[in-house]
């Protein structure tokens, strides 16, 4: 599931946040077989800036876990981003 809530002010800037999760359960056929389930998340906030009609500026953080079940170690990140999109 995936949800998402931005908001707009001055006409330019958008700050927004965003969650989405994934679950498998019992982990089938598949490598993850008997490790009883497998779950992926991720959040993110992001501020948006339109600098021009044809150029946004961008920075993100997002953050992502992913957990097995049995397992001891449940590896995370963290990554920051920044760019911009052209529109033509």
């Amino acid at each position: 599931w995936y949800t998402q809530g931005t908001y707009t002010f001055g006409g330019k800037t958008k700050v927004g946040i965003a969650y989405g999760e994934g679950r498998l359960e019992d982990g089938g056929d598949t490598a993850l077989a008997g490790a009883g389930y497998f779950r992926r998340s991720l959040w993110t906030v992001g501020v948006y800036h339109d600098v021009r009609s044809w150029l946004r500026l961008i920075a993100e953080f997002n953050h992502g876990e992913v957990q097995v079940g049995g397992a001891n170690a449940n590896p995370e990140a963290q990554m920051f981003s920044v760019g911009g999109f052209l529109f033509w």
